[in-house]
């Protein structure tokens, strides 16, 4: 996702219809598989804010999404949680970098850090083998997702 770039409005435009594209359809699975006690919230309203805010309509472009037969939810939870890491990242370097009339209501979220520090003490559990390898499975679905939904997503859409 790095190579995107988020310095200029255009690119960031292009790098938020890429979370959102791919976050609706993460979201939609997780309303209707994950266990509630490890669901993340959802940010795709956030995303469609700043797209609004940056005078970019959200497109309706929306990836499909499902984890493997026998992938464990919690690796979908951590790849979710873990994400807001890097969102932060994200947020500092716009900050130092880029245009200050950027919004950023999606990288700045305190809700998923919060889920993110609900979650370790289930993360830190110990896991059989078996376990750890359906969640990182699970956790591997995400990832792809997200390498899915940028190489589909045209970047002249983001402009649009």
């Amino acid at each position: 996702m790095r190579k995107m770039g988020w310095s200029d409005r255009a690119s960031y435009a292009h790098f938020l219809q890429v979370q959102r594209a791919a976050r609706l359809a993460l979201e939609i699975w997780a309303e209707r598989f994950c266990p509630s006690a490890i669901c993340p919230p959802r940010q795709s309203h956030l995303i469609e804010r700043d797209l609004v805010a940056l005078g970019v309509p959200p497109s309706g472009r929306v990836e499909s999404f499902a984890i493997g037969e026998g992938a464990n939810p919690i690796g979908f939870a951590w790849a979710m949680a873990g994400s807001s890491l890097g969102n932060r990242a994200i947020l500092r370097d716009i900050e130092l970098h880029a245009d200050s009339k950027m919004t950023t209501a999606f990288l700045a979220d305190p809700g998923m850090i919060a889920f993110w520090k609900a979650l370790r003490p289930d993360l830190e559990q110990p896991a059989t083998d078996l376990e750890a390898a359906a969640a990182a499975r699970a956790a591997a679905s995400v990832f792809d997702h997200f390498r899915k939904a940028a190489a589909a997503f045209a970047p002249a859409e983001a402009a649009a």
